[in-house]
């Protein structure tokens, strides 16, 4: 009964399997998740991308945005700021 119940809750959780590799060798895992991983809100914005270069791809993209904001009219500036605002709420 408990164990039925428990795999009909599992059924409803996202499992990301994965093989990793310790010194006996290589195993495979899973990762169980009962929300879904686009959906939240990071803490830190830091390590976002998944290796170092889209990490510097990302800062590449934040630099040239933030440099063309700082060159902009400051009227455009001030409209842009409010439609990105409405879009995020």
């Amino acid at each position: 009964m408990i164990v039925n119940n428990l795999l009909k809750d599992l059924k409803e959780w996202i499992q990301i399997p994965f093989v990793y590799e310790s010194r006996q060798g290589k195993f495979n895992d899973c990762l169980w998740m009962n929300y879904d991983p686009t959906q939240i809100e990071l803490l830190s914005y830091d390590a976002l991308g998944e290796n170092f270069n889209q990490r510097q791809a990302i800062k590449r993209q934040r630099t040239n945005i933030i440099r063309k904001f700082s060159n902009m009219d400051p009227h455009v500036r001030k409209k842009i700021m409010l439609e990105l605002a409405h879009y995020l709420e």
